[in-house]
This record gives structure tokens, C-alpha cells and sequence, in this order.
């Protein structure tokens, strides 16, 4: 995002965050059906990058046993060929998440 497209609203402490806060994502958000949550997990520390991360359930070993603890969904709309399903909405469907995704995501 360009500085002048965002504004700070509040400051959070990253222990405050990790408490199960939860956020929605930008698309096919169905009404907070796939409400993302912020958690601590035993991955993460403080000495490597911010000491938080996202979690997502489907995504990942650390982030599936992680998701378990906290008894989130898991979520994983791609498909064995790496594509974006429809789960996402019509404007990733079919994008290979890593070489077509980004882009799109990011306009």
C-alpha cells in the first residue's frame, strides 16, 4: 500500500495480538465465514522476523498443528495443481498461487 492509501488507527502490542485476535481477509469474505486469527504458535519467536504470523490451517504442517490448538477451520482453497479455486472468488480462480496470484492480489 502507498503511504498515503493507509492510516494508522490504534497500536497493539504483539502479546496483545497473539491473543486470538481476528481479522477479516480482503476477498471472497463471505461475511466473515473465513475470519483469519492471529496467534501465538511455537514457531515463532521474537528473534526472527516480528514474532507474529499468520496462520493458516491448511497451509503447512506448523500452521495445521497450530490451528488445531486453537480449534480454527482448515481452509485451503488450491488445488493439486497449486491453482486458486472458486472458494476464493471468480477474480483468483485458476491463478497458480505462487507465480499468478501475487499481482492480482496486491491491485
Amino acid at each position: 500500500l502507498k503511504a498515503n492509501h493507509s492510516e494508522k488507527l490504534k497500536t497493539f502490542s504483539g502479546a496483545d495480538l497473539a491473543q486470538g485476535t481476528f481479522y477479516t481477509r480482503p476477498f471472497n469474505n463471505e461475511q466473515g465465514k473465513y475470519a483469519q486469527v492471529l496467534v501465538g504458535g511455537d514457531y515463532v519467536t521474537a528473534d526472527s522476523g516480528t514474532g507474529l504470523v499468520h496462520t493458516a490451517p491448511g497451509h503447512g504442517y506448523d500452521d495445521y498443528q497450530t490451528g488445531l490448538a486453537y480449534g480454527l477451520n482448515v481452509f485451503s482453497p488450491v488445488d493439486d495443481r497449486g491453482r486458486y479455486t472458486a472458494q476464493v472468488g471468480d477474480e483468483l480462480k485458476g491463478l497458480n498461487v505462487l507465480t499468478q496470484a501475487n499481482e492480482q492480489i496486491f491491485q
